[in-house]
């Protein structure tokens, strides 16, 4: 009988990935705490759950303020500009009116310059991403005591609170972007803690619809619940 080559072998324990950290509530704080144009840039990135490639890749023709709509046909990253990330990128988003209007007061301001790009530099050029982070983001974040949070928890942001308002995950996966809709509600959607405790009361009720409320001043039969 032959030995098994891998009978001693063994595997290293798995590393959990990190929780991905995402704003909810505090997003609108951190946005009206922003200076522009980073106001701007952050809004549009909350309310659209745009990719920084894409979003920093946006031209002025992409807008259409008369529909409401922003054309994803490409992407700027590490200094390039190409294609959006996959087939299912390539897409056609709707805009609020608040962000309109915000995207027009941006366009007036920045009208001196000559560049196409909706951001841009004072010299017209595209703007790094991680420098918008470190510049202005990071500062606010800091003042205001929330967590340190990137471009991708932006997304993630917007997928949890479309899951939160009871949008389907077919919708909350054509917004962002992404080629599956496992990678919506498996990666970026998240549980927020008031509708976690809601379900769970939720739960109780349910099953234990009898059971008496107890608060600070009730006295407690002896009466078994179970």
């Amino acid at each position: 009988m032959r030995d098994n080559p891998v009978r001693n072998v063994r595997l290293p324990n798995a590393r959990l990935a990190p929780p991905q950290p995402y704003l909810t509530p505090e997003v609108r704080q951190l946005v009206f705490a922003l200076r522009e144009p980073y106001r701007t840039i952050v809004l549009t990135a909350v309310l659209t759950g745009l990719r920084p490639s894409e979003l920093f890749g946006l031209y002025w023709t992409d807008l259409d303020f008369q529909n409401q709509t922003m054309q994803i046909s490409r992407s700027y990253y590490m200094g390039e500009f190409g294609l959006p990330k996959t087939n299912k990128s390539r897409r056609t988003l709707l805009m609020p009116t608040i962000l309109c209007k915000a995207l027009e007061n941006h366009r007036e301001f920045s009208k001196r310059k000559t560049s196409e790009l909706v951001f841009s530099t004072r010299q017209g050029k595209p703007i790094d991403p991680s420098r918008v982070l470190k510049k202005a983001v990071y500062p606010v974040l800091e003042e205001l005591k929330f967590p340190t949070v990137g471009w991708r928890a932006f997304r993630h942001t917007v997928a949890t609170l479309l899951q939160h308002m009871g949008v389907s995950v077919k919708v909350a996966q054509d917004q962002l972007g992404h080629s599956n809709p496992t990678t919506t509600l498996g990666i970026y959607t998240h549980a927020l803690p008031e509708a976690r405790k809601a379900a769970v009361s939720q739960l109780a009720a349910h099953l234990f619809p009898d059971v008496p409320k107890f608060g600070p001043k009730t006295k407690r039969s002896g009466k078994q619940l179970l």
